[in-house]
């Protein structure tokens, strides 16, 4: 049982890596950096979500990644700020614009990814939606180094 464990844990990391090297080659090799954010999760009866960080500060020309670590669960990424994102990002990877024009994610299964890089400077609030809850996060990007 431990082996089946252990492999499937294998499994997920090299997984995790294989998608954020599949978003580099997208057009975020670009970026001058690129910062991760994590996002966790406790299964049982009642599920505790929280993002790690929950704020974090970029500067422009930096690519953000969301990746689920949440096992049991997945995750779901929504920018709210519509026009104002799409205008100031590149390369969505794994990001689609809904209706009202905002970028929004699929659910992410564990070991899911997704990024994009800010190339203007401005706070970005987005909301994480991870079984039935919904986390606050902020993105706040300088405009130089």
């Amino acid at each position: 049982m431990n082996r089946k464990i252990s492999l499937f844990i294998l499994l997920g990391i090299i997984f995790t890596f294989a998608m954020f090297i599949f978003a580099l080659s997208n057009g975020i090799s670009n970026a001058e950096e690129c910062r991760m954010i994590k996002v966790y999760g406790q299964p049982g009866g009642q599920v505790i979500f929280r993002l790690e960080p929950d704020t974090i500060k970029v500067d422009k020309g930096t690519c953000v990644v969301w990746v689920n670590f949440a096992r049991e669960n997945e995750i779901k990424v929504i920018f709210e700020q519509g026009k104002v994102c799409k205008d100031v990002t590149k390369a969505p990877v794994g990001f689609k614009l809904d209706a009202k024009n905002c970028y929004v994610t699929n659910y992410m299964p564990f070991g899911g990814t997704s990024s994009l890089l800010f190339d203007e400077p401005g706070e970005f609030k987005y909301i994480l939606e991870a079984g039935g809850e919904r986390l606050n996060g902020k993105i706040i990007v300088n405009a130089s180094k």
